[in-house]
């Protein structure tokens, strides 16, 4: 009779928790565990890419908000069309293309 002394939960790709597999080892386990955690960062790290891709995000290099997305420029839409004082601070640039 072969006994194991390690039993860890593989995750899936979604991050629902997948069969139990038994190991006789720590270094084995461990290395599970990574494989395991590596699956789940996949799809956690898309998630991140995709934020910081559709957003209007700072850049530092121009010292502007950058409405590029991927790498080409852009369009934005849906502004309120609200009344541009001469002093307004907010107005910038639109002020000059209106």
């Amino acid at each position: 009779m072969e006994y194991f002394y390690f039993k860890v939960t593989q995750f899936k790709n979604d991050g629902s928790s997948g069969e139990k597999k038994n190991y006789k080892d720590v270094a084995s386990a461990f290395d599970s565990i990574s494989d395991s955690t590596s699956s789940i960062n996949d799809p956690i790290s898309k998630i991140a890419n995709n934020i910081n891709t559709n957003n209007l995000n700072w850049n530092e290099e121009k010292g502007a908000y950058d409405a590029s997305y991927n790498g080409q420029v852009s369009k934005i839409t849906n502004v309120a069309n609200e009344k541009v004082e001469k002093s307004s601070k907010e107005s910038g640039y639109w002020s000059a293309i209106a």
